[in-house]
């Protein structure tokens, strides 16, 4: 039987091959086009603080791109202009559609007005520092997050201490804004709920960069046995170069960075490097020649925070991404740190330090988690909030994205926590819904 020969000659078909691949070799040689960077927008007011903030987001950024990126994508942010406010800055990037998810603020209302746009925009946003209980609670939604810890969470962590002294008459020195009455009546809850025969003598609200010497002198007058200082930055510096030497105990709730004298209990970053930040101190200041402060750990912290967000939503979706933060953990310098899924609160925690006669402080740090109040209590303080607005489409750059109502996401209850004023970390019986 006769074999068929194939079409073409044998001998011919290895050139038809060398040809093929002739053709194709330029389009192989060249390199496929970049992807496009995933965008997200910095809100951060231009404060002292400012430039610590970018420092340590501009750190993690290039972490999070030398380890390739998120979705294969490189990561991108679009910093605060010089000179826009946080509002500004937000309503510029949502108006552009020109981030995914927005960071930062520092100021109590300037992050309550972005928490708003990005209600009303459907995007989310990360409040780093900005620490009003209204953020998340009487006026969050369900695009809103918060680091750092709210004010309870601080008026918490002072309690055992603060209520340690036994001080039957306190004066009250904040600030003459909403977040210092909020501190003021936060702490004056705590006292009557847990020493009832306590007593304000004297509370009086100060005027940024307004404390003068007769201030102290009418404070004084009142003979207070202990103070809760509700001032910041340079206010509570101002105190300090008043107060000289004076022995009148101080509860000092935003001791970020603030050397502070004997017989005070501080709560915040305190301005040596603690030691659960040994690691990241050093390779801090071989970085930029200085110790890390608050602003740079919550700038660091935050970035890699939106980047594991976005891994695990798998896009940049806005409902993704939001149902992705809602209860994430991500580890951090602090250790791990978990997104509330309740009312999207981090545990990220924060120092106290009891500084003696001797000058020499003891320095604790409480994980957030062990600061929060009952869930029923914030099931009933989120019950305050309004509803959404109808706005604009969530945001994504990825075509396909599909937009779902801007409602909240589920709240399915954090394992039950209970936080007291029976150790130094917070135990025993659980403190009550302090009135707002």
């Amino acid at each position: 039987m006769p074999i068929a020969l194939p079409a073409r000659p044998l001998w011919r078909l290895p050139a038809f091959c060398l040809l093929c691949l002739a053709l194709m070799s330029p389009a192989r040689a060249t390199p496929p086009p970049a992807a496009a960077p995933i965008v997200l927008g910095e809100v951060a007011v231009q404060t002292p603080h400012a430039a610590a903030f970018r420092q340590g987001w501009q750190w993690a950024l290039e972490e999070i791109n030398q380890a390739g990126g998120v979705l294969q994508r490189p990561l991108r942010v679009t910093p605060s202009a010089a000179d826009a406010n946080a509002e500004q800055s937000a309503q510029a990037l949502l108006a552009g559609r020109q981030a995914v998810a927005l960071f930062g603020g520092e100021d109590d209302r300037e992050a309550l007005a972005v928490a708003a746009l990005a209600q009303r925009h459907a995007t989310p946003y990360l409040a780093t520092a900005a620490d009003s209980d209204r953020l998340i609670w009487q006026q969050g939604n369900a695009y809103t997050f918060r680091l750092a810890p709210s004010t309870r969470m601080r008026v918490t962590a002072v309690a055992p201490r603060a209520l340690g002294l036994r001080a039957r008459r306190w004066a009250i020195l904040h600030e003459d804004s909403p977040a210092g009455r909020e501190a003021a009546d936060t702490f004056s809850a705590l006292l009557e709920a847990f020493q009832s025969r306590t007593e304000i003598v004297h509370r009086q609200a100060i005027a940024s960069t307004a404390l003068q010497p007769d201030t102290l002198a009418a404070m004084h007058a009142t003979r207070p046995d202990a103070l809760l200082l509700a001032l910041r930055g340079d206010d509570a510096q101002r105190y300090l170069q008043l107060a000289g030497s004076a022995t009148l105990p101080v509860v000092a709730l935003y001791a970020d960075d603030l050397s502070t004298p004997p017989f005070w209990i501080a709560a915040g970053h305190p301005p040596e490097p603690p030691a659960i930040l040994a690691d990241f101190t050093q390779a801090y200041q071989a970085r930029y020649q200085q110790a890390p402060t608050l602003a740079a750990l919550q700038g660091y912290i935050a970035l890699h925070s939106l980047a594991a967000a976005l891994q695990q939503a798998g896009s940049t979706d806005a409902e993704a991404l939001r149902d992705a933060l809602a209860g994430l953990t991500v580890p951090s310098p602090l250790g791990p740190i978990h997104f509330r899924q309740l009312d999207h609160q981090s545990t990220m925690g924060l120092h106290v330090r009891a500084v003696a006669a001797n000058g020499k402080p003891q320095v604790h740090y409480t994980d957030g988690a062990r600061l929060q109040i009952p869930d029923q209590a914030v099931r009933q303080l989120m019950a305050q909030r309004q509803p959404a607005q109808a706005g604009d489409a969530p945001v994504s750059d990825t075509p396909t994205a599909t937009a779902r109502p801007a409602s909240a996401p589920p709240q399915a209850p954090d394992a039950p926590r209970t936080v007291g004023v029976g150790g130094f970390i917070s135990t025993g019986p659980a403190v009550p819904r302090w009135p707002d």
